[in-house]
């Protein structure tokens, strides 16, 4: 009979579960409105690689989340801009990933 009532608490507790989840979902293009087939980074580490077309999609805990895709390509990496946002209920997004951007400085150091 106790372990009747351990499954049967078990099962409430895995079933509360399925029907809070949060799903996020969304495309990753790039900044010619291609499709991109990016990895796709929550909270700094990777949660999704999204398909040929663009499109990911997954599970995620309420609250606050940072989102970003990034992908490798022959000529250098593209990134999207993070994003912080605040889910409670299920979310849409678009991230456009764009080469990232290389600064040189040259410095001297005169001598006296």
């Amino acid at each position: 009979m106790r372990n009747a009532k351990l499954i049967l608490a078990a099962m409430c507790i895995l079933q509360a579960n399925l029907i809070f989840a949060i799903e996020i979902s969304g495309n990753v293009i790039r900044k010619n409105k291609e499709a991109s087939p990016a990895s796709v980074y929550i909270n700094g580490e990777e949660f999704a690689v999204a398909s040929a077309s663009g499109y990911f999609a997954g599970e995620i805990p309420e609250g606050e989340l940072t989102i970003y895709a990034e992908i490798n390509l022959p000529n250098g990496t593209e990134r999207s801009i993070p994003r912080t946002i605040n889910v409670s209920a299920d979310t849409t997004v678009q991230l456009t990933v764009a080469p990232l951007r290389t600064v040189t400085i040259n410095t001297s150091a005169s001598v006296n």
